[in-house]
């Protein structure tokens, strides 16, 4: 009879040898991965704490390509896409080779930042545009064995458009055009609270009288006259401390006041017409 006494260890080694072979081929369960990092404003090109202007600003954002591999001259590519409602939007393709930091003067596009220790770091950077708001952003690895690996998602940042047309509010009254701004004041409470609403942070807000500034805060600011209220009153904003995105306008003041009385008095007219006919004709 034949023994295998001493045949089980050299069996052992030779799988533990192919299966070191697999993990350095970068085939291991934690040989290979991409992760899609999660977006941070301070990583962008923006002067805003929180959104993007569209035109303006540049999204940036950042992924971790791991691969265990001790020749890096086998070509790793990345694909990245920006989806939206099912949509591809934009692709940027990534060759990862044993060099690195090439192409990190582009202005768009994505490319491989650095490689510490078998970890890629592959950056994107994309102009701000309203169509990307809230898209999605994910990457796929391809191997030089051409095996597929998918990202995780992450969403990119709420982008806003024209600046001119952020949503504003005067006493609680939203204002659709700011070139016929009127807004109620009650006489006994002469009181403007002027808002800059749904646009990117911060947004400075500014109120004007006879040309000084009388108040001035971020995202809302509240002015009460100690004076009789002048007719009209210039209202300002400026988003994210840009001289560009500055904006006034005039708006002129309705007295809530004499609002009320004069229908007061209508419908006391009215009342004395039924009781008295013909007295008002």
């Amino acid at each position: 009879m034949k023994s295998y006494k001493n045949k089980c260890p050299v069996r052992l080694q030779s799988v533990l040898t192919i299966f070191s072979l697999i993990i350095t081929q970068g085939g291991g369960v934690h040989g290979q991965d991409i992760v899609i990092k999660p977006y941070k404003q301070s990583e962008s090109k923006t002067k805003c704490h929180y959104g993007l202007i569209s035109g303006i600003d540049t999204i940036v954002m950042k992924a971790s390509v791991t691969y265990w591999n001790s020749n890096h001259e086998y070509a790793l590519n990345v694909q990245m896409f920006i989806t939206k409602d099912n949509n591809t939007l934009k692709h940027y393709s990534v060759d990862l080779k044993k060099h690195c930091n090439k192409g990190n003067n582009l202005n768009e596009g994505c490319f491989c930042e650095s490689l510490q220790k078998e970890v890629y770091t592959v950056t994107c950077r994309i102009y701000a545009t309203t169509e990307l708001s809230e898209a999605e952003l994910h990457g796929v690895l391809y191997t030089y064995t051409k095996s597929k690996i998918r990202s995780n998602v992450e969403k990119l940042p709420k982008v806003y458009g024209n600046i001119s047309k952020i949503r504003i509010t005067v006493n609680d009254e939203y204002i659709q055009n700011k070139n016929s701004c009127s807004f109620l004041m009650d006489s006994q409470k002469p009181s403007i609270f002027f808002c800059c609403d749904d646009a990117p942070w911060p947004c400075e807000t500014f109120i004007y009288s006879k040309g000084i500034r009388m108040a001035q805060k971020n995202h809302c600011v509240t002015y009460t006259s100690n004076e009789t209220p002048e007719s009209k009153y210039t209202l300002g904003y400026k988003v994210c401390n840009i001289e560009k995105t500055s904006e006034s306008f005039i708006c002129y003041v309705s007295n809530a006041y004499s609002k009320r009385f004069c229908s007061a008095q209508l419908i006391l007219i009215l009342a004395l017409s039924i009781v008295f006919p013909g007295m008002y004709l």
